[in-house]
């Protein structure tokens, strides 16, 4: 599932609501409630008739991955690791999937291997970040996240992203975001990520109105900008606003792996323990 580009066809696809809670709550029993679409027919295809193939494997759990079937994709994703246990690539989509469906005990260990074994630091920090965010442990999230802002200066979506997620930790302790905020430049070029982009801008000082620019159709960075502007009222302590803008986030569900949700998913559950 790429989350990267809204333009990507990988983004459109039926039946997700009846999978969503499937994914993140529910446990393997109610898996398999959707059906095969052509991709993973062929690919579930292809392995039964090579059942001990590594590529096929992969290959079944990337079908599977696609469909946000994310459990099952695990299976496949999980044998292949115990094939090749040191295969960085397999172990980075296992790792990735064991985040979309916050088994994030499972995930923080993933991503530990890959930070120790990638030069690609930005990338696994980020993921590891992303999981002590979602656990709550937002002081730790917020070091990670700064490391981040620093190795990202050269990757306009990495970086506004980054510093999206750091401004959050802040938020969620507490803390004044100036000395963050400060760090936001309102020229920096981005490919996609327009949600982070249009959040730095409100939270730097600019009109709602005038950041509330992204097409309804565009529901992925919706969902990102609807849980900055949750943030934003957070920090403006309007908790009316806040929890309005909260649940707002909750119900643009059809990317409900992105990062923008798992965070608005985890700190809706923390709020209602």
């Amino acid at each position: 599932m790429c989350l990267g580009d809204p333009n990507c066809s990988c983004n459109k696809i039926s039946d997700v609501r009846a999978i969503r809670d499937q994914e993140l709550v529910f446990s393997n029993a109610y898996a398999r409630l959707v059906p095969d679409d052509e991709r993973t027919k062929k690919a579930r295809a292809e392995l039964a008739a090579f059942p001990d193939d590594f590529n096929r494997i992969v290959a079944l759990g990337d079908a599977l991955a696609f469909q946000m079937r994310y459990r099952e994709a695990l299976e496949c994703f999980e044998k292949a690791c115990e094939m090749r246990p040191d295969d960085y690539k397999v172990r980075r989509k296992c790792a990735g999937r064991y985040l979309s469906t916050l088994d994030l005990d499972k995930a923080e260990k993933a991503f530990a291997w890959c930070l120790e074994n990638t030069d690609d630091r930005l990338d696994a920090l980020y993921m590891s970040a992303c999981c002590k965010y979602y656990q709550g442990e937002y002081e730790k999230s917020k070091v990670m996240f700064d490391e981040c802002v620093e190795l990202a200066k050269n990757n306009g979506d990495m970086y506004v992203a980054s510093l999206f997620w750091t401004i959050a930790c802040s938020v969620q302790l507490g803390r004044k975001i100036d000395e963050d905020i400060a760090k936001f430049y309102g020229d920096v070029q981005i490919g996609h990520h327009t949600g982070y982009l249009q959040t730095l801008k409100l939270l730097a000082g600019a009109p709602l109105a005038e950041c509330d620019t992204i097409p309804k159709e565009d529901e992925l960075q919706l969902c990102i900008f609807t849980y900055g502007v949750h943030l934003y009222y957070k920090y403006k302590q309007n908790a009316f606003l806040a929890d309005a803008f909260l649940a707002g986030t909750l119900n643009l569900d059809t990317y409900f792996s992105a990062f923008a949700y798992l965070g608005a998913y985890t700190e809706y559950i923390r709020q209602k323990r």
